[in-house]
This record gives C-alpha cells, sequence and structure tokens, in this order.
C-alpha cells in the first residue's frame, strides 16, 4: 500500500524449521525476507533475488505471527 510502513524486516535463515511450522513458509528459500507492516496487518514474503513476493498473508497484530487464513484476525 503507498506509505505503508515497515515494521520489521528479517531474513529467513532455517528454512526447514519455518517450513514445518508454518505454512506461510511453504516455498520459502535461505534468504528471502519477511516484511512485517504493522499497521496494514500484513506479513509479505519477499525474494530479493528474484524481486517477488512470495507470499502476503494477514497478521495477528498481538503476536505479529502470519496466519494462513485469508481472513483478517480480529483481536
Amino acid at each position: 500500500a503507498r506509505g505503508a510502513i515497515l515494521s520489521c524486516l528479517s531474513p529467513v535463515t532455517d528454512v526447514e524449521a519455518v517450513k514445518k511450522d508454518q505454512p506461510f513458509f511453504a516455498n520459502a528459500r535461505k534468504g528471502d525476507k519477511v516484511l512485517i507492516y504493522s499497521a496494514a496487518r500484513r506479513a509479505v514474503l519477499y525474494n530479493p533475488e528474484k524481486d517477488r513476493i512470495v507470499e502476503v498473508a494477514p497478521i495477528n497484530t498481538n503476536t505479529n505471527t502470519p496466519t494462513t487464513s485469508s481472513e483478517p484476525i480480529v483481536p
């Protein structure tokens, strides 16, 4: 979204560990970036090598954990 403020940026380092626990990371590769936009309540998995968005998911703003539902979580 235009003007969205990035709250957190984290690299994906242990792909197998996150793939087991969270479907959001099913197509993740080492070096991908997780961008958290708290105000928009969205997490974005981004592949900088291909300059592509891999996955987008709503987040629960209480934990900043991507969810697998297409519906936003209401705290």
